[in-house]
């Protein structure tokens, strides 16, 4: 299907261009494909058509070892290469028994990661025709002017940015990863969000509760924030601490079949544990820590609960 696509518009770009003077385009051939940037180089074709009659008359007539020559120039934006020869040269002896001839230009087309993909832009041709006697055409006397088109192929480049991979959890509360995502690619792109398996090693996270973010939509050159957010597992008292690889997929937005590479980050939410307290209706967390000082501390707190309390 994609094939009989790309021949339709190779079809259509082979179309004459309309002109009434001594030169004119006999087709213009241009890219039948979108063309991935700085990667690959497509080819576009221009045939331009001379009469005959007038080469004769710029040439005094009979001049067979003279020559008409043809001169391209490009109009097209900055991130569009065309490379090529610009210049051709038709012997006069070619019109013998014809009513026109042919010079053929025979370029490449290439984009950079600049140029915004997945839609046309325009290629300017005009080829001006000279001699070189006396009776050649007056400048601007023998131009034929067209133009064809060529389409970036989505270029897709994402790169995310989180402020604090490592959060400590609160129980029976969510704790929320903010995750910048910028879009350095051609074309507006969707990306969406899923959790990859750990490898082994990695924080456990089952019994934890995930919301993934939403589907971001962005624009060349634009970036937007998505949040992770997780909750422990209820009556969990810990320490506890689970590992969680958030898994971004890019797709162009006009047309999803079109994927860019997969980013992913990793995020680790912490649980301190409990403390027991005098207090019934409260308690203490602190952070698991393996190294006396934690023992410590929560002897000193024990002995200062007591004391205060004994002083009431």
């Amino acid at each position: 299907m994609r094939r009989a696509v790309g021949l339709g518009v190779l079809l259509l770009l082979a179309v004459p261009a309309a002109s009434a003077g001594p030169v004119s385009f006999a087709s213009i051939e241009g890219p039948a494909f979108p063309v991935m940037p700085e990667v690959q180089a497509a080819p576009l074709v221009a045939r331009v058509d001379v009469d005959c009659q007038a080469v004769l008359e710029w040439t005094g007539f009979g001049a067979l070892g003279d020559s008409v020559r043809l001169d391209l120039r490009v109009d097209a934006p900055p991130e569009i290469l065309v490379t090529g020869p610009t210049t051709v040269t038709v012997p006069v002896q070619d019109c013998l028994g014809k009513d026109t001839v042919e010079g053929t230009f025979a370029s490449n087309v290439a984009v950079t990661r600049d140029l915004p993909g997945l839609v046309p832009h325009s290629i300017g041709l005009t080829v001006d025709a000279s001699t070189g006697g006396a009776l050649g055409p007056a400048e601007g006397e023998a131009r034929a002017e067209g133009s064809s088109e060529v389409t970036a192929d989505y270029f897709s480049l994402i790169q995310a940015k989180v402020p604090e991979k490592v959060q400590e959890a609160e129980r029976d509360r969510a704790t929320e990863f903010a995750i910048e995502v910028l879009n350095f690619g051609n074309a507006r792109t969707v990306v969406r969000f899923d959790l990859e398996d750990m490898p082994p090693g990695a924080a456990p996270a089952e019994g934890w509760d995930v919301i993934l973010p939403a589907p971001l939509v962005l624009e060349p050159a634009g970036g937007a924030e998505a949040v992770l957010t997780v909750w422990p597992p209820r009556g969990l008292e810990g320490p506890a601490q689970a590992a969680f690889r958030l898994e971004m997929a890019p797709t162009a937005a006009h047309d999803p079949s079109k994927e860019g590479a997969h980013v992913s980050v990793d995020l680790l939410a912490r649980l301190g544990r409990r403390l027991p307290s005098l207090d019934p209706e409260a308690a203490v967390e602190v952070e698991e820590a393996p190294s006396a000082g934690v023992t410590f501390f929560s002897t000193a707190v024990l002995v200062a609960a007591l004391a205060a309390r004994r002083r009431r």
